[in-house]
């Protein structure tokens, strides 16, 4: 807390000394030089000194209506924009007499750059003349709102075309992965410049296709630094094993962006010793550097790092870093420091900062908090609506994230995807489809959710056909194909689909490990494990599932403890498969020693399905009190789940007096299930 003070008093100071020095600077002015009025405008960074100098330059003005008034009022509109002052940015442009062309394109501008895309259309429409400043300005905001079908209206409609109208259609593709549609675009473009270039190559990075990313890298007649990070960032999308060596001694020249993108590439790929190494060779580093290092253990999960990183070695903070922390605390479920940070250390909050607020409250899963510091929002993006609708879904309230995503003024993919996912999880397929069917574009995360879909009901036919329909199947739907294969015991066409991918990374390896041991063929199991590249804790998890499941109890232990010896801390899926052995083989004692295990010698709080794991294992070996009793004293509350659990343990023993009691419970909870009334009949059938 005295740091944060001391940190927050230090930036105050150093706050007060920049808005110090800029006043002395404006004082010294002569006002009555037109360039340095512009000067001072072009200077301004907050709201504060924009009203300042529109103040001071009014005074000299006073109401005249000629181009130089004009013209440092539009700037203004272009100050107030970038700041976020839409209401003064208005008033300034109601005021202006003698609109000029710019005047219109600023404002349009203002309102597009902070999501008022339904305004800058407004202001489109009522123009007077039209140039080709205004068409680029209305096409790049629909562009970067992702309303792909508006933004091709508008070039469709254009009078007339030049270089920056093409690369926004061009980059608007690219960013979204249609990679077909900016491949048609790229080979149409009159003429092409570096961002053209590298909009492809980047296009090409974020879809993962990194042959045809170095091909058109290769192709370029001229290269700068921003085309080396291109390839730098397709590279590091596939973690290529040779990124450090095989290119950082052939760019020609290196500056502190390329730098920090090689740093966040090399961190990208969760190798973050390597990350580490080029942090300590950069010649200097400044905020975005820590940044950098910052986020990529943040993003490992490692918090304890991240917070001494932030604490004691960071020279400095700023919204980023402090964002950053912020998200990690929350995504590690520490609210109340989360918090603090939001509401005690920082000076001013962004988008980023009140997203990150209620992304922390959401995954908590406190949903009244969540509910109601999303009211509270001074402003609201799709990030913020998304973070809310996904927290209605996980709280089971579908039919409210319908209504919000109905209330929205504009949907990004982003929202349509949370909205596909929430049903999707719920296995509501027939409006998990209409969804999809609604969906004016997809992207890949659309694609392998309704994939998955049908893939988690054994619907493989609806797997293919969509499958082979997809425009880009990447590694993901493949993976998730050669699953579904297994999962219906096309054990032939999974391998022969795993044999097929162009490359595998350890996702795909793991996955078809789980499909050889979802047929129960142990031996081919083991032997394809041995395979594997390398291992991590799925590989591990996935292996003792494979012998716990199978009965093969002893096994499963001695790959439990194979686990540690190898230096893997076992993780809760892993306690949860070996419990669950314990209740297939009927070991009680074995299984609580191991319940236990897991906070005593493992520091590791068991999650609910460890707790429902036991309370079946309790509840079978005949103590139905205990399983009762640790049912209700759970840090959980029950769900049907669980207590359908309890009841399926009471069936299996034949006790009518508490199998009745947990039915009760499920038809509290899940009214419409009809599995309590019939494993109550079926008991009640034995007791006649």
């Amino acid at each position: 807390m005295v740091a944060a003070m001391r940190r927050r008093a230090i930036r105050a100071a150093g706050a007060s000394a920049k808005r110090r020095k800029w006043r002395e600077r404006t004082n010294g002015m002569k006002w009555g030089n037109f360039h340095q009025c512009v000067e001072l405008i072009r200077s301004c960074k907050t709201k504060p000194q924009i009203k300042f100098a529109q103040s001071k330059i009014f005074q000299i003005v006073g109401k005249s209506h000629n181009h130089s008034s004009t013209y440092l009022s539009n700037l203004l509109i272009e100050a107030y924009g970038k700041c976020g002052s839409i209401e003064d940015a208005i008033s300034l442009f109601d005021s202006i007499a003698n609109k000029d062309e710019f005047s219109w394109v600023m404002m349009l501008s203002a309102y597009a750059q902070n999501g008022h895309i339904h305004e800058a259309r407004g202001i489109f429409d009522a123009m007077p003349t039209k140039n080709i400043v205004a068409w680029n300005s209305i096409l790049a905001a629909y562009a970067h709102q992702g309303s792909l079908g508006d933004a091709w209206n508008i070039f469709d409609a254009m009078p007339e075309r030049n270089l920056m109208t093409w690369t926004s259609v061009l980059t608007m593709y690219a960013r979204r992965g249609h990679i077909p549609l900016a491949e048609g675009i790229f080979s149409q473009m009159p003429e092409k410049d570096l961002v053209s270039w590298n909009a492809m190559i980047s296009a090409y990075a974020h879809s993962g296709h990194i042959l045809q990313a170095r091909r058109t890298f290769e192709e370029m007649p001229l290269r700068d630094l921003t085309s080396w990070g291109c390839l730098i960032s397709a590279l590091a999308r596939d973690c290529v094993a040779d990124l450090e060596t095989l290119w950082i001694y052939q760019m020609p020249e290196w500056d502190s962006i390329s730098w920090n993108g090689f740093l966040s590439a090399i961190a990208h790929c969760d190798r973050l010793e390597n990350a580490k190494r080029v942090f300590d060779s950069m010649p200097q580093r400044d905020i975005v550097s820590w940044n950098a290092l910052l986020a990529a253990y943040a993003s490992r999960g490692d918090l304890m790092e991240t917070m001494r990183i932030f604490q004691k070695f960071m020279p400095e903070h700023n919204i980023a870093s402090e964002n950053t922390i912020m998200s990690a605390l929350g995504a590690a479920g520490d609210v109340e420091n989360a918090e603090r940070i939001f509401r005690e250390s920082m000076q001013r909050h962004d988008r980023v900062s009140w997203n990150a607020m209620l992304a922390a409250y959401a995954k908590s899963g406190d949903f009244d908090r969540a509910k109601g510091f999303f009211n509270r929002m001074p402003e609201k993006d799709v990030i913020s609506f998304t973070a809310m609708i996904d927290a209605f879904a996980s709280n089971n309230q579908i039919e409210e994230a319908t209504k919000l995503f109905d209330s929205m003024p504009e949907r990004g993919l982003g929202t349509w995807n949370a909205m596909l996912s929430s049903y999707a999880e719920k296995g509501n397929l027939e409006e998990t489809r209409s969804i999809f069917d609604a969906m004016r574009e997809k992207d890949s995360i659309s694609w392998n959710t309704i994939l998955m879909a049908y893939s988690m009901k054994g619907h493989i036919e609806e797997v293919e056909g969509l499958f082979f329909s997809m425009p880009f199947p990447d590694l993901i739907s493949r993976t998730i194909l050669f699953t579904a294969y297994a999962q219906v015991g096309h054990l032939g066409r999974a391998k022969f689909l795993f044999d097929w991918l162009p490359w595998r990374d350890l996702a795909s390896w793991n996955a078809m490990l789980a499909a050889i041991s979802r047929n129960g063929r142990l031996d081919d199991t083991d032997r394809f494990f041995s395979k594997l590249p390398q291992w991590d804790q799925t590989s591990w998890d996935v292996l003792v599932a494979a012998f716990a499941y199978n009965g093969q109890e002893e096994h499963a232990r001695l790959v439990f403890t194979k686990m540690a010896v190898e230096g893997i801390e076992p993780r809760e899926p892993a306690f949860v498969c070996l419990l669950v052995g314990h209740t297939h083989s009927g070991d009680l004692d074995s299984g609580i020693s191991l319940f236990r295990s897991m906070a005593v010698d493992f520091h590791a709080a068991p999650s609910k399905q460890a707790f429902n794991a036991m309370v079946g294992l309790l509840g079978r070996s005949g103590r139905l009190d205990d399983a009762r009793e640790l049912l209700i004293a759970m840090p959980f509350n029950p769900g049907a789940p669980d207590w359908k659990s309890l009841l399926g343990a009471c069936t299996s023993i034949n006790n009518l007096q508490r199998g009745a009691q947990a039915a009760e419970n499920v038809a509290r909870l899940d009214p419409a299930a009809p599995a309590p009334y019939l494993l109550i009949a079926n008991m009640c059938s034995r007791h006649r």
